[in-house]
């Protein structure tokens, strides 16, 4: 027959199985949904009223963040602590050692001014997260009578270094996860602003320059009717030459900024661009584009500035025979595939490929909320990019 001290023993070593299983299966990213009732079964298989995990921080005055959990009917910190109990805290916490209230009346005075009720004792036991010091955990009874012997500081220590680490861990992805955000907005801002810009010089070429030229047009007209016949060929030549310019000037005025997209809409001006690149290439080109609007106009321009970097690269380097374009909607997203039966390329090559406008399309991508994903065919033949992004809700039924 098993005494109390080997059952409780095992009842130990079985929850902590169970939390570091949780803890270690659940995704970073969805740590802070779990991490409260993880908590609650430490709390629960030490036996005390309130348990919380305080981290060692010189930030106090700022922001003093912590988990804590309560049982039923047992008062919770309050909000918002002064800054000299936070102090008094931290500097306890600082030294790594045991604080107990039951060789320390001070604790728990101090301890009285974090709840209106007053605890019966109070414990600070020094944690780690992967090998460092971290902070404390905090225990606390104001119903249970409970002893903070070695054995309950023994224990709290292994369940607060796992907690400690698995709260180190979500930490360090948010702190990514925000860099990743700031990174997003600077480059929404260079991009918008890139945007503008070309926006502005589009413009001045379509109306200056163009103007200008047509002036120069109409002037070579007239010239044209005070000539003999030979000049007037001579003539002839550099009229042609000018339309020429004013040909290519309109085509790099509508590359600057497509101003068709707001004219004719994203899927026709997709179309468009699609059949005026296969137009003198001998490509064969499928188009199958849905008729529902799957875009906001946020994502009008991104879109399609992808379409038009994804079908640039098949002219420039593929030499395809077929093309294909498909837009699509799958449940709440809505996904467009550009492939071509080319030469495709070498998967190495195209993880460090930045000569192909490709971290141009990862961070348009991003901007709309998307991802995009590229493919090399079967022997390297073929080439897909498949760009996913978010319906707005306003346009899901």
């Amino acid at each position: 027959m098993k005494n109390q001290d080997d059952y409780d023993f095992a009842q130990f070593n079985q929850t902590l199985l169970s939390i570091s299983t949780q803890l270690l299966d659940t995704p970073t990213s969805s740590l802070a949904e779990v991490m409260n009732s993880v908590l609650d079964e430490c709390r629960e298989l030490l036996g005390v009223d309130r348990i919380s995990c305080l981290p060692n921080t010189k930030y106090i005055a700022q922001e003093w963040s912590f988990y804590a959990v309560s049982g039923k009917n047992i008062p919770h910190v309050r909000p918002n602590l002064s800054y000299e109990i936070k102090a008094r805290y931290q500097a306890m916490i600082h030294s790594s050692e045991v604080f107990n209230s039951d060789d320390d009346l001070q604790l728990l005075e101090l301890a009285c001014q974090l709840q209106q009720q007053k605890p019966l004792n109070h414990i600070l036991i020094p944690i780690q997260a992967m090998g460092k010091p971290w902070g404390a955990l905090a225990a606390a009874n104001f119903v249970t009578h409970k002893a903070f012997d070695e054995h309950f500081i023994r224990c709290s220590t292994i369940l607060g270094n796992i907690m400690a680490s698995s709260i180190e861990r979500l930490r360090h992805y948010q702190e990514l996860s925000h860099q990743k955000e700031k990174v997003v907005a600077l480059n929404k801002r260079l991009i918008e602003d890139r945007e503008k810009q070309l926006k502005v010089i589009a413009r001045d070429l379509h109306d200056d320059f163009g103007q200008r030229l047509a002036s120069l047009n109409l002037e070579l007209g007239f010239i044209n009717t005070q000539l003999d016949n030979e000049s007037q060929k001579a003539l002839y030549d550099v009229a042609a030459k000018l339309s020429d310019i004013t040909r290519d000037l309109q085509h790099l005025s509508r590359h600057l900024h497509p101003a068709i997209i707001d004219k004719v809409g994203l899927y026709a001006a997709i179309e468009a661009e699609a059949k005026k690149m296969t137009l003198h290439k001998n490509i064969l080109l499928s188009l199958n584009l849905s008729k529902e609007i799957l875009y906001s106009e946020g994502q009008k321009l991104h879109i399609y500035r992808i379409s038009q970097e994804a079908l640039a690269n098949v002219m420039r380097h593929s030499h395809a025979t077929a093309l294909s374009i498909c837009l699509n909607r799958e449940g709440k997203f809505a996904k467009l595939t550009i492939e071509d039966n080319g030469k495709g390329m070498a998967q190495d090559a195209l993880a460090n490929s930045s000569s192909l406008g490709i971290e141009s399309m990862l961070e348009r991508a991003a901007l709309i909320g998307g991802t995009i994903d590229f493919t090399v065919g079967h022997h390297q033949c073929g080439f897909s990019v498949k760009l996913v992004w978010p319906i707005p809700e306003d346009m899901i039924n």
